[in-house]
């Protein structure tokens, strides 16, 4: 799915023509002029109108046209059209027209993110950046390149994180609204509070399996022309979602990659779990067959052009989105961002235990013993983080050291830059840092536990989205039922103490599927690891790396040495910790080398043609 909002602007006409190519659909306002102009499927929008009132839904749901309607006749402005949302099931963009004002918001895990920008002198909001990137003509920004060599994981902390890899064309935070007048002026304001983390389980595992099932019935493609898919890894977080669609009498397909070490137990579990599902076609990846993270991608996402993710292994989605393909499925599940939602965080934990230390002091012991700390590294890690900005000021000074593994989130992940980023790349990191930090910036969510909460279910929604630009060329969508919003609000009102029983696995996720999902796999204890597989991809794909390393883009910008790059790349490890950082800096990597040499270069295509 691809499309451009405009406003409803007297230049609405001639922009839509700019940007109508050939089989382009276009949605109007209620003035007549053009408002949604692009490409989808049947079966991917919902529209209702209402007097001089429209809104959209472009994405996944179960909502109807009539019941859109009658829920639109319900809105008493556009202010209120954000926070009603969270009355409509599903995950998609949320695109109004509203008195003449035109609004526009994705998701809050970002698995739907709205970008914009001024072409012409009016505010245009799109799905993807590209039409804007290439209309404007932008330039690429140099310094958001460096915020790509963050690790272990590529993100950088809010509200660094916002931006973009673009010059000129902005994203739109998360629980924001992007709004913009007749005269194509734009404004953006927040729509979504987080809730208080203060509701008993026991009164919200009903409302949690029902707004599940509500996720999962939404993938289903209404025009009958996509099947859907769902990972079986033998883990909770995708086997429920795969016990969800066969409780609900949806025809399934799932996938079960092997994994390397023959002595991982999730493939024990997977075939135990298919036994249970006898509707569905069970295809199996043999061990050995997947590409590994670090293979040669046929087409890098460097063709999509918002930008390089750490979290998306491109040849291993290449290789399902195919395989999926050819079993009939347009649309496939995976159990991303269940870890976080219904996993009690460090950060949460701490705060939890700051509150009330006497009464959580067997949690501390616990703690210290699980990570085998000292009794000083204990307290240091249940520390109150302070103030927001200064904990930005504070990491931006430790960019360089050694990444402490026995560190744990505050506010967010305690990112490094690697042992190969230059000092110029540490500067102008360091640097956005203290700038954010002297506008004094504010967390997301004012509890660091639910903050670190939100912050890691956007990684999850991001790699959703950058994996549906990979399949979209097989005409293949990835989704995150987990991460949609009234799921995620719900998650995050469970009380922390809940999250986290003792001598039980995800609780709040056990209680909400029970009597959906088997209990033996509710109460499954061990777990599978990735350690091997990791390593054996590195191997595999080792003369690659040394060639991205031997002819770095990012090199020749001055961000990384190349010799050490290449030193550790091929070197022998003893562990991932030297690896890990590794994954970001190769995203980085393949999508400069993909990019277009004009907008490599600095200069961007002038023409927002439709392909």
């Amino acid at each position: 799915m691809d499309f451009i909002v405009l406003p409803d602007h007297p230049a609405g006409g001639t922009l839509a023509v700019r940007f109508a190519g050939e089989g382009a659909r276009v949605l109007y306002h209620p003035s007549g002029r053009p408002w949604i102009v692009g490409h989808w499927n049947d079966g991917e929008v919902v529209t209702a109108t209402a007097g001089d009132r429209s809104v959209a839904l472009l994405g996944r749901t179960v909502v109807t046209a009539p019941a859109l309607a009658g829920w639109l006749r319900t809105v008493r402005s556009v202010a209120e059209l954000g926070e009603r949302s969270l009355d409509l099931p599903g995950c998609f963009h949320l695109v109004g027209t509203f008195d003449g004002v035109t609004c526009a918001q994705g998701t809050l895990a970002l698995a739907y993110q709205i970008f914009y920008a001024a072409v012409d002198g009016v505010t245009m909001a799109a799905g993807v950046p590209d039409r804007l990137i290439r209309a404007t003509g932008a330039v690429l920004d140099e310094r958001s390149l460096s915020l790509c060599l963050l690790g272990p994981y590529a993100r950088a902390p809010w509200p660094v994180s916002e931006r973009t890899m673009w010059h000129g064309v902005h994203k739109l935070p998360p629980g924001h609204r992007l709004l913009v007048d007749a005269t194509g002026a734009d404004r953006t304001n927040r729509w979504w509070y987080a809730p208080e983390p203060d509701v008993p389980l026991a009164e919200l595992a009903d409302q949690l399996r029902e707004r599940l099932l509500e996720a999962v019935a939404s993938r289903v493609d209404r025009t009958g022309s996509a099947g859907l898919s769902c990972d079986l890894s033998g883990g909770m977080d995708s086997t429920s979602l795969c016990f969800a669609a066969e409780h609900q009498g949806i025809p399934l397909t799932t996938v079960h990659m092997c994994p390397t070490d023959p002595s991982n137990p999730d493939t024990t579990w997977a075939r135990r779990c298919q036994r249970d599902l006898p509707s569905a076609n069970h295809v199996v990846v043999e061990r050995g067959a997947l590409p590994g993270y670090f293979a040669q991608p046929d087409d890098p996402v460097g063709t999509r052009l918002e930008g390089p993710t750490a979290m998306v292994h491109e040849a291993m989605i290449e290789y399902l989105v195919r395989l999926v393909a050819g079993a009939g499925s347009g649309r496939h599940m995976r159990g991303d961002g269940s870890d976080e939602i219904f996993h009690r965080t460090h950060a949460a934990t701490a705060a939890m235990i700051r509150r009330h230390p006497v009464r959580h002091l067997r949690s501390v012991l616990r703690m210290k013993a699980r990570n085998r700390w000292s009794v000083a590294t204990t307290l240091r890690s249940l520390r109150d983080p302070g103030s927001y900005p200064r904990w930005l000021r504070r990491v931006a000074k430790d960019l360089t050291s050694p990444y402490d593994w026995t560190t744990r989130p505050e506010w967010d992940l305690p990112l490094r830059l690697p042992r190969w980023a230059t000092p110029e790349a540490a500067e102008t990191v360091r640097e956005l840092y203290y700038e954010a930090a002297a506008t004094g910036a504010s967390p997301m969510i004012d509890e660091a536990g639910q903050h670190e909460v939100f912050r890691l279910v956007q990684l999850n929604g991001e790699a959703t989205r950058q994996s549906s630009h990979i399949g979209a060329r097989h005409g293949v969508t990835f989704e995150a039922p987990y991460v949609d919003d009234r799921v995620l609000h719900a998650g995050l009102s469970v009380r922390v103490e809940d999250r986290a029983r003792v001598g039980v696995n995800k609780p709040v996720l056990a209680a909400a599927m029970r009597g959906v999902v088997p209990p033996d796999v509710l109460e499954r204890r061990d777990k599978g690891d990735g350690t091997r597989g990791m390593f054996a991809s590195m191997r595999r794909n080792r003369r690659y790396l040394e060639q991205l390393g031997r002819d770095s883009e990012l090199a020749r910008r001055g961000l990384v040495d190349p010799e050490l790059l290449r030193r550790i790349a091929s070197g022998p490890h003893l562990d991932l910790k030297a690896i890990a950082p590794l994954s970001a800096t190769w995203a980085a990597e393949q999508w400069l080398q993909a990019l277009p040499e004009t907008l490599r270069a600095g200069a961007a295509q002038p023409t927002p043609q439709y392909a």
